[in-house]
């Protein structure tokens, strides 16, 4: 899961390193928790990243849908009192 400032310089070294040296990694970009310097250069980062498979999701979609949750380890569920 990727998050931060800035899409277009930080952002797309951590990306674009980690697509080369672990392809088979599922990535995650939450993309209400980025932001691009240059805003044109952050939409196509994006679009391209989604096309090479980078998954899009939201905080909204972290917190309530626990659409990462598959990638956590197993909570210990508390006894019963």
């Amino acid at each position: 899961m990727l998050y931060g400032v800035a899409t277009d310089f930080c952002n797309r070294y951590a990306v674009e390193g980690l697509l080369r040296t672990l392809p088979q990694v599922e990535l995650y970009l939450v993309t209400d928790a980025v932001r691009a310097i240059v805003p044109e250069e952050g939409e196509r980062l994006i679009a391209g990243w989604r096309a090479r498979g980078i998954r899009m999701v939201t905080v909204r979609q972290i917190v309530e849908e626990n659409v990462l949750d598959r990638h956590l380890p197993a909570r210990p569920v508390a006894p019963a009192r």
